[in-house]
This record gives C-alpha cells, structure tokens and sequence, in this order.
C-alpha cells in the first residue's frame, strides 16, 4: 500500500527502490550530470532539484499591509462646484434647466432625480372658524380652503379616499397582546378576520425534527425519536420480546437457551444421573428388561429401596426408553404419591403427543386432538384450592377457585392470589385485573374497578363498569371510557378521548351532575400542556376552546360560516358581505381639504414593514404583534434539525448536537478500536507505504526505504545501504533455544547459564536454567516465542505516586492522584496495569517525563473523558507504551457490593442497611423502619415507621418528577424549584446512613418493588407511602403498604415515606 497526499488515498503499488529514496546516496556532483525535467525559457530558471520553474511574483501591497501608514490628514482650503456633488451614478445638485441662478425666496425641490430651484408654491394654510352643517359635497379653489365639523355617523363610503389611518384609531383586537411569535422551533398559529387583521395567535412546536444526540448513539423510537444507547432489552426475539429473560436470574444460576419462547433464561446449574456416562449398573436387574411383579410381591406392587437399607426412596431409571404399559384391556396407569408427596415428571411431557417439544404437548394433529378441560367446583371464590404465590416470572395460570386466567409475565406479585379478581382475565407484562370479571391486556394496564377494562400501556380503569385503552389512559369515574394517550376521564359516565386532556376540576365520580364532562376530546401536547379541543357537558352545553361552556354553543376563537340565520332558519346574513358599509364614525376635530373633500380610511403604514412574503418548507415566519392584532415586524428563521440535502455517495455525520451533514468518509473517520483514527495520515508525504501497527490498532506511513531487505522484490540496493555484518544469522529457529547476541553475531543457545562471550536475552533470576527445552520452543515462521505455562510478573503495592515498573507490570496505589503520577522503566513494547483505591474524584494524570530504561518524553493517549475517577471506587488503568506514545484504557467506578452474599432484609457489610434485592438490573439497599425521623444521621431501631412529611408543601404545580423507574431523575426535577417544600424527597436527599450519602425517594415502579419485598424487608406500617412520582400539578403516585394498592391523593398531606440507593 502507498500513501498519495494527492488524492488524498492509499493505493497499491509494487514495492521497488530508486535512488531517491535512498538517504546516503553518493551527492549530485556538478550540474553536468543531472537531467533536468522541463523545457528552459525566457521567464524560467533551473532549480536545484532538477526541474524548471518561473520566478515568483509579489501582489501589489494593499492599504492594509502598508505599516507606519498616517492616521490624519491636515485640510486645506476647496471649494466643490455644485454638479461635483454626486451619488456615485448622477449628479444631486443641478441649476435650473435654463441655467439661471435661484432667485431668492425659491426653495429646493426635488425633481425625481435632483434637486433643482423652484417656487415655494404650496397651499396657504386656512384661518377663521368652521362651517358646520354643511350639505352637498365640500369643494374647494386655488389655496381657499373650507373648514367643517363633520358630525357623528355622517361619512359615507363613497366619501373616503385612500389615504392612510393611524393605529390610534384603530380598534383593539380582544385577547391580543403585544408579543413576538415564532422561532426555530415552534410555527406561528394564526387567526384572521375578513379584514386581514389578526384576531389570534399561538405557536406549536415544530415536530419531527431530527433530536441531539451524543456520540455512539443511535435514534431509538420511544413515541418519539431520541438518542439512546443499544441496551440489552433491546434485543429482541422472533416473538419481538427481550431474547434475555432475567427475572430468574440469582447468583450461581446459568444461562439457558430454550428454542421456544426464543430467549435465554436462568437456570439451576445441576447434574443428574442420566447426565454421568459412567454410573455403573444396578446389580442383577441391569441386564433385565422386565421384572415378574406375580413372583415378586402379591399385591402386584414393586418396592423400590435405596442402598438395602429398606426405606422405599429409590428410583427407577433405564438406559433406554422407560415404558409403562398395562396389561389386558381398559387397564389404567395410577401414580399415587404418598401423604403430601407430589408426582413430578422432568422433561417434555406429551398427552397423545409421542414427541413432545414442550413441557406438556397434547395431541398429535392427526389422530388425537389437543382439547383440554380444567374443571374447577364448587362456589367461585370460596370452593377450590388456593394458590400459592406466584411471584415473579413467566407465568401461564387457570385458577379454577376465582375462574380467573392469566398470561404473560410479571416482575412482582401482580399475580399472586391477593391481585387476582373473582372472574377476571389479565394478558402481557406487570398487567392486573383486581376488579371482579375485569379484563387487562397489554403493558402495566390494571382493571381493578367492577367490571373493567384496560387495554395498552400504564392504562389504569379504576372505577366500576369503565375502559381505558392507549397510553396513560385512566378511567376513574363510574361508567367512564378513557381512549388515547394519557387521557383522564373522572366522572360519571365520562368519555374521554385524543390526548393530555385538561380536567374541568370537582368532577363527581359517582353521580350523574349536569355541569360534569359527558364527552371530551383531548389535544394537549404533553402532560405539562394539556387542553381540550372539544367538551360537551352533560347538560348539553358544548365547548370549543373552552372547558367551561355557558351556552349551547361557546367558543372561544373564531367562528367560520358562510350565513347565520335565527333560530327558525330566517333572517340569514352572507357573512362574506360584511356587516356594514365601513364607514368611519365618532371623528373629531376640523376636517380640512384641497380641491375635492376626502376622509383617509386605509390603514397606516407600520414602520419597517414592507410588500413581502415570507415562510417556506425550510424557514418559518417570526412574527411581532400589537393589541390591535396587527403584524409589527416580520422575519423568517431556519426549521432546526431539518436533514440536509445529500449528494450521491455521501454520509450523513454528526457536527455535535442536532448538527448534520453530508460528508464522503475520510481518513480520519475511520476509527480503530481506541476511538482514534485507524489511519494516522498526519505524517504522511508522497510516495510513502502504509504499516499497520497491531499495538496502536492504526495504519502508519512509513518510508519504503525502511522496509525489511526480504520485502523488496523489485530493483536493487546501493551497497553503501547494506549492514557491514549481519547480526542475525539467515536460519531457522531451533526447537528448545532462544537467539543470544554479542552486539555483532548472534547465535541459537540452550536456555542456560549465559554462556561466555554472549548475553542470553532470556534469564531465570538471572542465573540457572529456565527449565526444559520443551518448555520454550521458537516458532520462525511467526516470530513467536512459545511457553509452554504461564507468563506472568509479580504484583506490588505501595501508597505513592512515584511508580516503579521495575517493581512489577501490575501495581495498586492508594494515592489519590492529588498531582501527577510519574513513572520509572516505563518500557517501549510493554504492557502495564495501574490500580488506584483513592477515595476522592479528581481526575488521575501522568507525568510525560519518565526516567529509568527506555526513559523520554511521552505523549498519552486516552479513551474519552479523560480519566474521570468515581467517589470511593476503584479505577484501572491499562498502559501500553509503542515508541514514545503510550495508549491508557481505563474503567472507573469497580466497587465492592455490600450486600453481595446477604439475604434479602439482611444488614449490608456491617450495617444496619437493608438488602432489597434487584430491579430493573440494579442491586437495592434500604433503610430499616423508623429511619425517617427528623435525624440526617438516624439510629434506626427498626420499629415501624411513624413519621410524615409532605410531597410538596409549596403548590409548585408540575415540576416534571414523572419518572416511574427513577427515583434520582426525580429528585432532580423537583430541586429546580424549592428544595425546602418537598420534604420527603429532601429528607431522603440529604440522609446520611450506613456510610452512604446517595440515598433517596423511590419512584412509583421502585416503591412497588419494595411493596413486593416488604415482608422480608420488615418495619413497614399498614398505610400509604409517598413516591416521588407525580401525577399531576397537585397529586402524586402512593401506595398501600399492607394492601398494595395504589391512587394519586393530593401531595400536600404528610404521610409515610422510606429511603432507598441503587448501585
């Protein structure tokens, strides 16, 4: 390969040397034997190199390169003739036509392009009192001039001339403000009149646009784009669920492939016997296929024993199929177990299925159906046998006693026999369906009311006989149906659908009220900016724009129709003729005219606006208005984000943030495993070949003068480039040696004793042999030195910053990388390990100097966000040095589990902190009861909590904390505004327990998780406990501790609350 600086590639080419490249070839001599290229010239000279070139040529210098230049200039005394003042393109003073000079008294006029000397001519101004009631049209001659009061509603249509009206007399526009309207981001919504005048004006966000994103992200669609990392979950299987299923997962468990459902999940790590080839028989039954029951015992029943010791725990196994088969006709197979035993059968299972592929199989498809009858009895909730707890897991459930079925998975309890309703159904993940003959389906939807329905995902039908379907619906009022994307329907007989509906307020859930919501279409945006398109009360009263409507028909906005006739369809107007002739009315003062009378009526000129159009597919119309709904100043912004034009060939690459381009793939876009360049072009010069480096993972240029003798085919070598004396002799390597050198001849030598006269490269302990000729072989072909063992390098510890690689080639410091760390005998080729215990978080850096073998300046390079360090964590650091450049990878944040080994509602290391088990891939610790106190720094005795605090006391509104995993996001949220008024999460925010300083509130999906630890977990009392989730403005998400069930009560009321930290 051979690097071009033009065109900006590496191409192949055959390997040959020229002189040249050759740097200690013989000199040039005289100009008599070179061979000039080019032809001479008049205008060109021979260089030095062999080629003709023209002389350059210096640009004249410019104002700006003069230096020294004079920064004043003393005037003199000029006098301009008057057709010497000019524009540039024409004179802007002229004499007259005639060329007479002004007369006095003339003025200057302007006669469309100059200025010339004219008659001041214009009309006198008129004097004396007015004439009032005047009939006729006014009329005037010369510079007389008629003064006259016009009086109230007597201008007419025909009486008024184009002209102009200032805004002051203009109408206001009801509901305007003066405001600007527009922006990169968000279009302006615009009303008119038939007037042309802006009568409302909103904006809305412009959507669609590509979101920011941060390196190695990938768009991921989540109702809406946005940059993510690839997370685990992600991947999915055939069915489109997650292939790794790890609710089963717990330490010293495998992972299992199973074809069907196509995941992998956890399992036992167990051996049984028909797993060991080599058990051995049985004794004399081994070589027997069957066993005379009539001779054996005569009830007809084989008794098998364990070991002869007489007790009936053995088994029966065979090392082929095991057949049960009954003799005669009509003849059953019974297994009976015995007092609270159970009959288990391991394997796929299969009723009329002679090759099951599941657990249980039934029928074949060809002779025997697969019809199953699960026949409960007795009474439905009452008779029947009840069932355990289910916990979490894949589940498949017919519970007879509740007539109730259930499919799907949880990672809860949901489906133990507490969550299940009398009568119901519930399909998906986490669904529940409390509510007799309630059905649920989907992803966290809860059918607890009578005879509920919830379909989609976070859908909850909480009231009796209602259905929520969608995202985020909820259905709380007897009878309702709330439809769509977090729509709300809260009283009686409600039904609510479109999206983020606004709440009227005080809505009864239980009886019919007649100023109550009976239908509503949402159109918020977002649960931050809800609103309704439409609401019809159930008096009948509807609302467009408006949540309150007064009338049969009140709209807040503007009304499009061609007629509005009566109420018996008479008396119609065309609203497209107007209302009226457009007269002005109620003017005051003196109307003056000249020649024939005239009222303006026209609007005025708005300062600054001109004829124009303005927006486009890719600019969007910014827009300045006053009270009078008129337009003030108009501009136009870019549409962010919008995808750039492409051009064949090319990528779209990331500038940083919503910064896209199209772009052809460079060099430097090739990256190598370290993040950098996998080309390092920076040195490159023409002619070069490209090496790759397998330390640095990067292509190099390298001088193909500098090649290996043996990778030159073509052409010859200049003698003078020749070593005086080879110092590796031309063979193979010896089997069981190792290559010694004297600094000029080398030699294969045993691996022994350093034999006189040469220095063995390769020592044990400096002396003695290194071990059995087998034990190190030489591979010539590859250049490898093979050990038949370990190769390893003693450890070392120390408490400073000053390391010693002679100590070592893996070495822990507790050093808290308050300034740099140095290094000694930092060795070109080698590879290095750095532990760092320290406790604090400033960033670790090396000293460039480094002393000892091999010692130099070095330059570092790192992986992204250099060295960041994790508060009482370990980092490591991984080195290795090529030339003078040393490559650092490097994983902050390796901490020792507290609570590895301890049982759930165990003390972690040494602490009263609780282990709370793993949820969402994160290990839990919490608090024990009656830690929530008014003690940052509580005893914790571990009795029940009793102690409240509120959600919010401050009625902050919507603060944003609607994170239902992330109780930490949370926080974060509602800190922007008064810490002080959010006292539960605060309490948690500022706990100091157990020497940890993270702890906080849980969110609603975390608190659950501790709900469905809570008997292990201990302390808890039998009420409700705050989330940090919020619902809306003025309630937040609780939960029952005794019972589980959850609501949204108001968040102002103090009540109950429990710390946790995940790690």
């Amino acid at each position: 390969m051979k690097w071009q600086s033009v065109p900006d590639r590496v191409t192949c080419d055959d390997i040959s040397i020229t002189k040249s490249q050759v740097s200690d070839f013989p000199t040039l001599g005289t100009l008599s034997a070179m061979s000039p290229t080019g032809t001479a010239s008049g205008t060109t000279y021979l260089r030095g190199d062999g080629t003709w070139a023209a002389l350059p040529t210096a640009p004249a210098p410019d104002w700006a390169d003069i230096t020294n230049k004079p920064t004043t200039f003393a005037p003199s005394a000029h006098t301009h003739a008057v057709d010497e003042i000019t524009s540039g393109s024409g004179k802007y003073f002229t004499y007259k036509p005639d060329n007479t000079v002004c007369a006095d008294g003339q003025v200057l006029k302007w006669g469309n392009a100059r200025w010339e000397c004219g008659n001041d001519d214009a009309s006198g101004g008129g004097g004396g009192g007015g004439i009032t009631d005047l009939t006729g049209d006014v009329t005037a001659s010369g510079t007389g001039s008629v003064t006259a009061t016009i009086a109230t509603d007597a201008v007419v249509s025909s009486k008024i001339k184009d002209g102009n009206v200032t805004g002051a007399k203009l109408e206001d526009v009801s509901g305007m403000t003066a405001n600007s309207f527009g922006s990169g981001t968000a279009i302006p919504v615009i009303t008119t009149d038939t007037k042309g005048r802006i009568t409302a004006i909103s904006t809305t966000a412009v959507t669609g646009v590509l979101p920011s994103g941060s390196t190695g992200q990938f768009l991921k669609y989540n109702g809406s784009w946005g940059g993510a990392l690839i997370d685990i979950g992600d991947i999915k299987n055939s069915a489109g669920n997650s292939t790794f299923d790890f609710t089963g997962c717990a330490p010293g468990k495998t992972l299992k492939w199973q074809t069907l459902p196509d995941r992998v999940t956890c399992e036992d790590i167990s051996i049984t016997k028909s797993q060991v080839s080599d058990l051995g028989t049985i004794g004399s039954l081994a070589a027997k296929n069957s066993i005379d029951l009539s001779t054996t015992d005569a009830t007809g029943i084989l008794t098998v024993a364990k070991g002869g010791t007489g007790t009936s725990t053995g088994s029966i196994t065979g090392t082929g199929a095991l057949a049960f088969e009954a003799g005669g006709s009509n003849q059953n197979i019974t297994l009976t177990p015995s007092g609270s035993g159970h009959t288990i059968l391991n394997g796929n299972v299969g009723v009329g299925a002679p090759t099951p592929s599941f657990a249980l199989s039934v029928g074949d498809g060809v002779a025997k159906d697969g019809s199953i009858l699960a026949v409960g009895y007795g009474n439905a909730g009452v008779d029947g046998q009840t069932l355990t707890a289910a916990g979490a897991g894949t589940r498949l459930i017919w519970y007879p006693k509740k007539v109730a079925f259930r499919a799907g998975v949880v990672t809860s309890t949901q489906w133990d026999d507490a969550n299940i309703g009398l009568i119901s159904t519930s399909f998906g993940m986490n669904s529940e369906a409390q509510g007799t003959a309630a059905f649920s389906a989907g992803q966290n939807a809860k059918a607890n009311g009578y005879t509920s329905i919830a379909i989609g995902e976070n859908v909850e039908a909480t009231g009796g006989n209602t259905a929520a379907i969608g995202a985020g619906a909820k259905a709380t009022g007897t009878g309702s149906m709330a439809l769509g994307a977090n729509t709300t329907a809260d009283s009686y007989a409600q039904t609510t659908v479109g999206w983020n509906n606004a709440l009227k307020g005080s809505e009864d859930a239980a009886s019919w009220v007649a100023t109550d919501p009976l239908f509503v279409v949402g159109n918020g945006q977002t649960t931050a900016a809800r609103s309704n398109a439409l609401m019809i009360l159930k008096n009948g009263s509807v609302g467009l724009g408006t949540n309150s409507p007064a009338a049969k028909l009140d709209v807040a906005g503007t009304i499009r129709a061609e007629q509005i006739c009566d109420e018996t369809g008479n008396n119609c107007h065309d609203i497209s003729t107007g209302w009226s002739s457009g007269g002005i009315t109620a003017l005051t003062g003196d109307v003056t005219a000249s020649g024939t009378g005239s009222v303006a009526a026209t609007l005025a000129t708005v300062s600054g606006m001109t004829n124009n159009s303005f927006g486009s597919g890719t600019a969007i119309p910014v827009i300045t208005t006053d009270t009078k709904g008129r337009i003030t100043a108009i501009s136009t912004t870019g549409v962010t984000g919008t995808l750039p034009s492409g051009t064949s060939g090319h990528f779209l690459k990331s500038g940083g943030g919503s910064s896209w381009s199209s772009s052809t793939i460079q060099f430097s876009d090739i990256k190598n495993s370290l993040g950098g360049s996998a080309f390092n072009t920076g040195s490159c010069v023409a002619n070069q070949t490209v090496k790759w480096s397998a330390l640095t993972d990067k292509f190099e240029c390298l001088e193909i003068n500098l090649l290996d003798a043996d990778k030159i085919t073509t052409g010859t070598l200049d003698a003078a480039r020749l070593p005086a004396a080879a110092i590796v002799p031309s063979q193979s390597g010896q089997s069981g040696k190792f290559l010694a050198t004297n600094g000029t001849t080398a030699s294969w030598e045993n691996v022994i004793p350093s034999p006189s006269g040469l220095t063995t490269q390769i020592q044990y302990n400096n002396a003695g042999a290194m071990g059995a000729s087998s034990d190190f072989t030489w591979d010539n072909a590859n250049k490898v030195l093979n050990v038949n063992g370990q190769v390893r390098t003693k450890d070392h510890s120390q408490a400073t910053g000053a390391i010693d690689w002679n100590n070592g080639n893996a070495i822990v410091t507790s050093f808290d990388c308050g300034s740099s760390i140095s290094f000694a005998n930092l060795r070109a080729g080698g590879s290095y390990t750095l532990v760092v215990t320290g406790t604090g978080t400033t960033k670790c850096s090396f000293a460039r100097a480094v002393t000892g073998a091999d010692a130099a300046t070095l330059t570092y390079y790192w992986t992204p966000a250099n060295a960041e360090r994790t508060a009482n964590t370990t980092t490591v650091y991984s080195l290795v040095r090529t030339g003078n450049m040393v490559l650092i990878a490097w994983v902050p944040g390796m901490v020792n589990d507290p609570c590895d080994g301890v049982g759930l509602g165990a003390a972690c290391d040494g602490t009263t902190a609780l282990a709370a088990g793993t949820f969402n891939n994160l290990n839990y610790m919490t608090t024990p009861g009656n830690c929530a106190n008014s003690t940052l720094n509580p005893s914790c005795p571990g009795t029940t909590d009793s102690v409240t605090k509120a959600w919010d006391s401050g009625s902050n509104g919507v603060t944003g904390a609607t994170s239902m995993t992330d109780g930490k996001a949370n926080w974060t949220a509602v800190s922007g505004f008064t810490p002080a008024h959010f006292a539960a999460a605060k309490y948690c925010e500022d706990l100091v327990y157990g020497g940890y300083s993270d702890w906080y509130l849980p969110a609603k999906d975390e608190l659950n998780f501790l709900y469905g630890n809570r008997v292990a977990l201990g302390g808890f009392a039998n009420a409700l406990y705050y989330s940090s989730t919020e619902s809306s403005g003025t309630n937040a998400h609780v939960q029952h501790m005794s019972t589980g069930a959850v609501s949204t009560p108001s968040r102002s009321s103090a009540r109950l609350y429990r710390c946790v930290r995940s790690y």
